[in-house]
């Protein structure tokens, strides 16, 4: 039986016409002096679509009794290979724990996860916040910012995904 479609919980929503028309400005006010090719292909689009996210604070639960968000669902924003190392480690701490009972391996997921996601939130959260000043020499620092901070990171992931969450040992009850 097809369910009645829910307004409120639809996955996308169109933007207003006067949130558009704000952004729209915004966005070329920010850079319209820069180097971005195609903006005005941008700005004149319009069909402009907003998906909202919607993100846990780090201390946030992941399961409730057989239910656990993984991902994008549990930490939004970190990057596709994140979720895929959750989907993996779930599957090595269901693999190993699954016999002493569903609620030991969500607590033994999120205490294996919860160290990681909590440094890579807080990472996040800087990235995300800093594009929130429209100066143009906020954009000019920004831009060399991000590529500094780009190289200086590239070293840092190199460990962490060099990390088999496979070998990860399961704690004990």
């Amino acid at each position: 039986m097809p369910m009645a479609e829910n307004q409120e919980a639809r996955e996308r929503w169109k933007a207003l016409e006067e949130e558009k028309v704000t952004l729209k400005r915004d966005i070329a006010a920010r850079f319209e002096k820069g180097s971005i090719k195609g903006l005005q292909l941008i700005i004149n689009e319009s069909d402009w679509y907003f998906y909202p996210v919607y993100m846990f604070p780090p201390e946030g639960r992941w399961n409730k009794g057989r239910v656990l968000l993984l991902g994008d669902a549990a930490h939004a924003g970190e990057s596709t290979s994140i979720a895929i190392k959750d989907g993996v480690l779930f599957a090595h701490v269901l693999g190993e724990g699954l016999a002493k009972g569903v609620p030991y391996v969500m607590e033994a997921y999120e205490a294996l996860r919860r160290h990681d996601i909590k440094k890579l939130h807080a990472e996040t959260i800087i990235r995300w916040n800093a594009g929130s000043s429209s100066s143009w020499l906020w954009s000019i620092i920004m831009k060399f910012a991000t590529w500094a901070y780009l190289l200086l990171s590239n070293y840092r992931q190199k460990d962490y995904f060099k990390r088999d969450v496979r070998s990860f040992k399961v704690p004990s009850e």
